[in-house]
């Protein structure tokens, strides 16, 4: 950006301002100056300047009466982010515009007769081909990788129970060699899935919430404050690994393929003993598997049969928005980040 125009703009209010377009959609200068509380000559300093990189695109109001047509703006949706998604065999990409809407996807089919790292290079390539027919990488804000288990920088390699074979490939240096430019982030994808989902909270950063992503295996995370608790993602929310009845860990609970009324008791569980040890606000319930009913009310139900008779107040329980890929979203949403301070920095 033009430091002749925005040296006296204090980057914050630049983030403000980006922050209301995108949850404001298509708006005006004045809806924006109101939603921040920012005076409407900074609005329209940062806007403009927002124009004039392609940040954002405007077009008139139509208006039926006489007077001045108000600019209308709205995020530039030709901007993209380029996720990659390691998270097990089946590697994926998705390709999400700067609204966080997936835009395309592309899927590949192990082949187990390969290394993996044979089969990470295959991959890379079909995306390096995929960028190079059908999107212009001049609009790409960023490339972020999401990998299982803990992902070790200075040895470039993730740590995994899950899909240990990865755990031999240098993941960032390969994929920046065959595409060609720099991966922004490498991330845990369930708490890339757990940022997505907190951040639905306005009060995100005011409260405890709870992430439990129910799928091959129960993981999840706990988010204090905003902040992830947890000195690393082997611990951090490894819900499957908590005892249940009969000394079974929740994992050989939940073993079949759809999620049964005895699974969600014993998870009911895991919530009862997080109730009373950290007491979160919010328990978010990420269910990818098959499942009859309500999973949030039906662990209502059973959390409720576990209370003391008493006055006590549970977390909230909701679910997560099935119909979206929370951690898709929130690579993305760090990858657009990452972009606008690059931008404005």
């Amino acid at each position: 950006m033009s430091n002749s125009v925005l040296a006296s703009i204090k980057k914050d209010s630049i983030r403000r301002i980006f922050a209301s377009i995108c949850s404001l959609g298509k708006t005006s200068r004045a809806a924006i100056a109101t939603s921040t509380d920012l005076s409407l000559m900074t609005v329209g300093k940062v806007v403009d300047e927002f124009l004039e990189l392609d940040v954002v695109c405007e077009q008139k109001e139509i208006k039926s009466v006489a007077g001045r047509k108000a600019g209308l703006v709205e995020l530039n949706k030709n901007k993209f982010a380029l996720v990659i998604d390691l998270t097990d065999k089946n590697f994926k990409m998705a390709v999400l515009d700067s609204a966080l809407n997936t835009t395309d996807t592309l899927e590949y089919e192990y082949n187990n007769d390969c290394y993996c790292e044979e089969n990470f290079c295959i991959f890379m390539k079909n995306v390096k081909i995929f960028t190079l027919r059908n999107v212009d990488m001049k609009n790409c804000m960023g490339v972020g990788l999401l990998v299982p288990g803990e992902y070790l920088e200075e040895e470039d390699k993730t740590e995994s129970f899950s899909f240990p074979e990865l755990s031999g490939v240098k993941i960032k240096k390969t994929a920046e060699e065959i595409l060609k430019c720099d991966v922004c982030f490498v991330k845990n994808n369930i708490r890339s899935a757990a940022k997505s989902n907190a951040l639905e909270f306005d009060n995100y950063r005011d409260i405890a919430i709870s992430y439990i992503h129910i799928d091959s295996l129960i993981s999840g995370a706990y988010l204090c404050g905003g902040e992830f608790v947890g000195s690393n993602v082997a611990t951090a929310g490894t819900f499957g690994r908590c005892a249940c009845s009969d000394n079974k860990p929740l994992n050989s609970i939940f073993s079949d393929k759809k999620s049964t009324a005895k699974a969600v008791d014993e998870l009911a569980k895991i919530i009862y003993n997080l109730f009373w040890t950290v007491s979160p606000d919010v328990v978010i319930v990420d269910n990818k598997r098959p499942y009859s009913g309500s999973i949030s009310d039906d662990l209502k139900k059973s959390l409720y049969c576990l209370l003391p008779i008493g006055n006590y107040k549970l977390p909230d329980i909701v679910e997560a928005n099935a119909e979206i890929k929370h951690s898709h979203r929130g690579m993305a949403r760090d990858i657009r980040e990452h972009w606008l301070d690059s931008l404005i920095m």
